[in-house]
Protein backbone atom coordinates (compact mmCIF):
# COMPACT_ATOMS: atom_id res chain seq x y z
CA UNK A 1 0.00 0.00 0.00
CA UNK A 2 2.81 2.32 0.72
CA UNK A 3 4.49 1.34 -2.45
CA UNK A 4 1.17 2.28 -4.47
CA UNK A 5 0.67 5.49 -2.37
CA UNK A 6 4.26 6.35 -3.46
CA UNK A 7 3.78 5.89 -6.96
CA UNK A 8 0.16 7.69 -6.91
CA UNK A 9 1.90 10.90 -5.40
CA UNK A 10 4.85 10.61 -7.91
CA UNK A 11 2.12 10.72 -10.79
CA UNK A 12 -0.39 13.17 -9.45
CA UNK A 13 3.36 15.49 -9.84
CA UNK A 14 2.70 15.30 -13.66
CA UNK A 15 -0.30 16.75 -13.62
CA UNK A 16 0.10 20.05 -11.19
CA UNK A 17 0.62 23.39 -12.23
CA UNK A 18 4.24 24.91 -11.95
CA UNK A 19 2.88 26.92 -9.20
CA UNK A 20 1.72 24.07 -7.32
CA UNK A 21 4.76 22.52 -7.75
CA UNK A 22 6.45 24.94 -6.47
CA UNK A 23 4.61 25.24 -3.45
CA UNK A 24 4.69 21.97 -2.31
CA UNK A 25 8.64 21.68 -3.12
CA UNK A 26 8.93 24.50 -0.77
CA UNK A 27 6.72 22.81 2.23
CA UNK A 28 8.59 19.75 1.82
CA UNK A 29 11.56 21.74 2.01
CA UNK A 30 10.76 23.26 5.33
CA UNK A 31 9.84 20.33 6.78
CA UNK A 32 12.81 18.23 5.57
CA UNK A 33 10.79 15.34 3.43
CA UNK A 34 13.62 14.20 1.38
CA UNK A 35 11.42 11.37 -0.28
CA UNK A 36 9.16 13.99 -1.21
CA UNK A 37 11.51 16.24 -2.63
CA UNK A 38 13.24 13.86 -4.38
CA UNK A 39 10.06 12.23 -6.30
CA UNK A 40 9.09 16.00 -6.88
CA UNK A 41 12.33 17.46 -8.37
CA UNK A 42 12.85 14.11 -10.35
CA UNK A 43 9.36 14.65 -11.77
CA UNK A 44 9.32 18.49 -12.87
CA UNK A 45 12.03 20.55 -14.38
CA UNK A 46 12.31 23.12 -11.68
CA UNK A 47 13.34 27.01 -12.27
CA UNK A 48 17.02 27.69 -10.66
CA UNK A 49 14.47 30.58 -8.52
CA UNK A 50 12.50 27.54 -7.55
CA UNK A 51 14.78 25.49 -6.28
CA UNK A 52 16.91 28.18 -4.53
CA UNK A 53 13.76 29.26 -2.79
CA UNK A 54 13.09 25.93 -1.55
CA UNK A 55 16.67 25.02 -0.38
CA UNK A 56 16.48 28.49 1.25
CA UNK A 57 13.94 27.48 3.38
CA UNK A 58 15.47 24.11 4.30
CA UNK A 59 18.34 26.17 5.41
CA UNK A 60 16.26 28.52 7.63
CA UNK A 61 14.49 25.66 9.25
CA UNK A 62 17.23 24.10 10.29
CA UNK A 63 16.44 24.14 14.02
CA UNK A 64 13.22 22.35 13.45
CA UNK A 65 14.21 19.73 11.65
CA UNK A 66 15.62 16.13 12.52
CA UNK A 67 19.05 16.14 11.48
CA UNK A 68 18.65 12.84 9.51
CA UNK A 69 15.92 14.55 7.78
CA UNK A 70 18.36 17.69 6.90
CA UNK A 71 20.93 15.94 5.94
CA UNK A 72 19.36 13.96 3.23
CA UNK A 73 17.09 16.98 1.96
CA UNK A 74 20.70 18.85 1.61
CA UNK A 75 22.19 16.42 -0.38
CA UNK A 76 18.99 16.46 -2.57
CA UNK A 77 19.31 19.91 -3.20
CA UNK A 78 23.37 20.06 -3.57
CA UNK A 79 22.98 17.92 -6.84
CA UNK A 80 20.12 20.23 -8.27
CA UNK A 81 20.76 23.96 -7.03
CA UNK A 82 22.66 26.53 -9.24
CA UNK A 83 25.13 27.73 -6.84
CA UNK A 84 25.73 30.64 -8.17
CA UNK A 85 22.09 31.46 -8.55
CA UNK A 86 21.13 35.25 -7.18
CA UNK A 87 17.94 35.42 -5.86
CA UNK A 88 16.99 39.24 -6.50
CA UNK A 89 14.25 38.65 -3.82
CA UNK A 90 16.99 38.27 -1.65
CA UNK A 91 19.20 41.54 -2.62
CA UNK A 92 20.73 38.54 -5.29
CA UNK A 93 22.59 37.02 -2.57
CA UNK A 94 23.49 33.14 -3.38
CA UNK A 95 22.83 30.19 -1.30
CA UNK A 96 26.43 30.19 0.34
CA UNK A 97 26.01 33.75 1.15
CA UNK A 98 22.62 32.53 2.61
CA UNK A 99 24.65 29.97 5.12
CA UNK A 100 26.68 33.03 6.23
CA UNK A 101 23.97 35.14 6.87
CA UNK A 102 22.42 32.27 8.87
CA UNK A 103 25.90 31.15 10.71
CA UNK A 104 24.87 27.37 9.55
CA UNK A 105 29.00 27.10 9.27
CA UNK A 106 29.15 23.83 8.76
CA UNK A 107 26.58 23.60 6.17
CA UNK A 108 28.74 26.44 4.06
CA UNK A 109 31.73 24.15 4.65
CA UNK A 110 30.02 20.90 3.52
CA UNK A 111 28.71 22.98 0.35
CA UNK A 112 31.83 23.88 -0.21
CA UNK A 113 33.73 21.07 -0.12
CA UNK A 114 31.01 19.23 -2.63
CA UNK A 115 31.31 21.45 -5.21
CA UNK A 116 35.10 21.34 -5.49
CA UNK A 117 34.51 17.79 -5.58
CA UNK A 118 31.84 17.64 -8.49
CA UNK A 119 33.55 17.34 -11.81
CA UNK A 120 31.00 19.91 -12.84
CA UNK A 121 32.88 23.36 -14.63
CA UNK A 122 29.54 24.24 -15.22
CA UNK A 123 28.61 24.64 -11.89
CA UNK A 124 31.50 25.58 -10.06
CA UNK A 125 31.80 28.13 -7.15
CA UNK A 126 32.37 31.49 -8.37
CA UNK A 127 33.50 33.57 -5.75
CA UNK A 128 33.11 37.15 -7.63
CA UNK A 129 29.54 37.09 -7.69
CA UNK A 130 28.61 40.37 -5.94
CA UNK A 131 25.27 40.90 -4.28
CA UNK A 132 23.22 44.38 -4.13
CA UNK A 133 25.24 45.87 -1.79
CA UNK A 134 28.63 45.15 -4.19
CA UNK A 135 29.65 42.31 -1.99
CA UNK A 136 30.80 38.59 -2.62
CA UNK A 137 30.41 35.40 -0.20
CA UNK A 138 34.30 37.00 0.80
CA UNK A 139 32.82 39.72 2.03
CA UNK A 140 30.21 37.96 3.97
CA UNK A 141 33.01 35.89 5.34
CA UNK A 142 34.65 38.78 6.91
CA UNK A 143 32.21 40.83 8.39
CA UNK A 144 29.72 37.25 10.02
CA UNK A 145 29.60 37.62 13.97
CA UNK A 146 28.21 33.80 13.44
CA UNK A 147 31.77 32.25 13.20
CA UNK A 148 32.86 30.57 16.99
CA UNK A 149 36.07 31.53 16.21
CA UNK A 150 38.50 33.15 14.46
CA UNK A 151 40.05 30.45 13.11
CA UNK A 152 37.05 28.87 11.85
CA UNK A 153 36.53 32.33 9.95
CA UNK A 154 39.77 32.09 8.65
CA UNK A 155 39.18 28.29 7.61
CA UNK A 156 36.18 28.48 5.63
CA UNK A 157 37.93 31.71 3.66
CA UNK A 158 40.99 29.87 2.53
CA UNK A 159 39.20 26.79 1.62
CA UNK A 160 36.84 29.17 -0.69
CA UNK A 161 39.85 30.56 -2.19
CA UNK A 162 42.27 27.71 -2.32
CA UNK A 163 43.87 27.49 -5.88
CA UNK A 164 41.22 29.67 -7.55
CA UNK A 165 41.13 33.00 -8.94
CA UNK A 166 39.03 36.48 -7.70
CA UNK A 167 39.34 39.83 -7.68
CA UNK A 168 41.17 41.13 -4.58
CA UNK A 169 40.71 45.11 -6.32
CA UNK A 170 36.83 44.75 -6.33
CA UNK A 171 35.11 47.77 -4.04
CA UNK A 172 31.64 47.58 -2.30
CA UNK A 173 29.31 50.37 -2.19
CA UNK A 174 30.93 51.57 0.45
CA UNK A 175 34.55 51.77 -1.88
CA UNK A 176 36.09 48.98 -0.08
CA UNK A 177 38.11 46.30 -1.10
CA UNK A 178 38.54 43.16 0.61
CA UNK A 179 41.92 43.91 1.98
CA UNK A 180 40.66 47.40 3.35
CA UNK A 181 37.29 45.86 4.22
CA UNK A 182 38.97 43.02 6.52
CA UNK A 183 41.48 46.14 8.08
CA UNK A 184 38.28 47.96 9.21
CA UNK A 185 36.44 45.06 10.75
CA UNK A 186 39.52 43.98 12.80
CA UNK A 187 39.94 40.57 10.59
CA UNK A 188 43.51 40.18 11.13
CA UNK A 189 44.13 36.26 10.29
CA UNK A 190 42.63 37.31 6.89
CA UNK A 191 44.68 40.40 6.48
CA UNK A 192 47.29 38.75 7.11
CA UNK A 193 46.10 35.82 4.23
CA UNK A 194 45.36 38.76 1.82
CA UNK A 195 48.42 40.71 2.30
CA UNK A 196 49.94 37.77 0.52
CA UNK A 197 48.69 38.25 -2.78
CA UNK A 198 50.59 39.65 -5.45
CA UNK A 199 47.67 42.01 -6.58
CA UNK A 200 47.35 43.63 -3.64
CA UNK A 201 47.04 46.99 -3.82
CA UNK A 202 48.37 48.25 -0.85
CA UNK A 203 48.44 52.35 -2.00
CA UNK A 204 44.62 52.04 -1.99
CA UNK A 205 43.16 54.71 -0.59
CA UNK A 206 38.90 55.50 0.28
CA UNK A 207 37.14 57.22 -2.07
CA UNK A 208 35.40 59.22 0.13
CA UNK A 209 37.63 61.12 2.76
CA UNK A 210 41.04 59.82 1.06
CA UNK A 211 42.18 57.93 3.75
CA UNK A 212 44.75 54.77 3.48
CA UNK A 213 44.75 51.84 4.83
CA UNK A 214 46.66 52.32 8.01
CA UNK A 215 43.22 54.34 8.88
CA UNK A 216 40.97 51.42 8.63
CA UNK A 217 43.38 49.44 10.44
CA UNK A 218 43.13 52.07 13.26
CA UNK A 219 39.35 52.37 12.78
CA UNK A 220 39.26 48.49 13.31
CA UNK A 221 40.53 48.57 16.21
CA UNK A 222 42.98 45.55 16.38
CA UNK A 223 46.38 46.29 16.86
CA UNK A 224 47.82 43.42 15.01
CA UNK A 225 46.63 45.26 12.09
CA UNK A 226 48.47 48.46 12.59
CA UNK A 227 51.71 46.56 12.84
CA UNK A 228 51.09 44.62 9.65
CA UNK A 229 50.56 48.08 8.35
CA UNK A 230 53.48 49.87 9.98
CA UNK A 231 55.52 46.80 8.54
CA UNK A 232 54.31 47.23 4.88
CA UNK A 233 53.62 50.63 3.70
CA UNK A 234 56.16 52.78 2.70
CA UNK A 235 55.94 54.72 5.96
CA UNK A 236 57.63 58.24 4.21
CA UNK A 237 54.21 58.37 1.78
CA UNK A 238 51.42 56.91 4.02
CA UNK A 239 52.55 58.54 7.16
Amino acid sequence: DTKRKGSLGCLSYYFMSSSQQQHYLIEYAKTGNANELSHLISQYKHSPETIDIAYRSLLSNFNSIPSDNFYSSFRIFNQHVNINFQNKTFNNTTILMECIRLGLITQCEKIIHYFKCINDSTNRINIDVYDDYGESILYKIISSTKFSSEDERLNVFNELISNEHFDINHVNNDGFDLFSFALGRGKYFIAERLITNDNVYLDFMLNSNGESLLHCAVRGGNILNVLLMLQHLDKDYHL
